[in-house]
């Protein structure tokens, strides 16, 4: 008999999977209605309207994709400077990842030729490994796997928003025909508080993912104190 339970865990993620890329989405369609001039604006659909909220959703969706593309296009142009680099690398120093890293070597140590890959595999391919020996920490990796995800693609597309916003303010002084953004002193206001969120959304976007890489580790740790005592 299939496990209510597994089927709820799976049914959950499913629902993350899709809010992860639906949520960036609404939030630049929102972000969009309010900032561009009324003029060139695509005004928001009443959601009363059930064909129109459909077609909101779907343009929502399809933005979430292109806004996860554009975050990983830019993660993966930082090269060893990117966050994710910086993070598994301040990992790579700490003791909870070194004891569990050693306690996954000493369980393969029958096997040498998978321990000697052990030794060479990256933080993820070891994170994989130590969540076999945790099958409960499926879902809390899972879980601040999708807050960092979400926290990375609202913090892009507030910061992509933020500097447009300023642009077109500095070209109003300049070429004020092709300003399509809102330029008023409160809108600038809350264009700079686009850009600040962005790099508080990024502190939060590296905390959740520092724990979706160490907590396999710490809860390997910690059953295998309890098998020795």
């Amino acid at each position: 008999m299939p496990d209510p339970r597994s089927f709820f865990d799976s049914f959950k993620s499913f629902i993350w999977d899709i809010i992860s890329y639906f949520g960036p989405g609404i939030y630049f369609l929102i972000l969009v209605s309010i900032f561009v001039l009324h003029k060139y604006s695509i005004q928001l659909p009443r959601f009363a309207q059930k064909s129109e909220t459909f077609e909101v959703l779907t343009l929502a969706y399809i933005l979430g994709y292109i806004i996860y593309a554009y975050s990983h296009f830019i993660e993966i142009s930082q090269g060893r400077r990117s966050p994710r680099k910086i993070v598994l690398k301040n990992i790579q120093k700490e003791a909870t990842f070194k004891v569990g890293k050693s306690i996954l070597v000493n369980k393969y140590a029958s096997d040498s030729a998978f321990k000697r890959n052990l030794t060479s595999m990256d933080i993820e391919d070891l994170r994989n490994i130590a969540m076999g020996f945790s099958p409960e920490s499926d879902q809390k990796v899972y879980t601040f796997m999708f807050r960092s995800k979400l926290c990375r693609h609202i913090a892009a597309v507030s910061l992509i928003i933020g500097i447009i916003g300023l642009l077109n303010f500095a070209c109003s002084f300049i070429l004020p025909s092709i300003v399509f953004f809102q330029v008023g002193e409160q809108f600038v206001f809350m264009y700079v508080l686009l850009i600040a969120s962005s790099f508080l959304l990024s502190r939060s976007r590296d905390y959740f993912y520092r724990i979706a890489m160490i907590l396999p580790f710490q809860l390997l740790i910690s059953q295998d104190g309890l098998r020795t005592k």
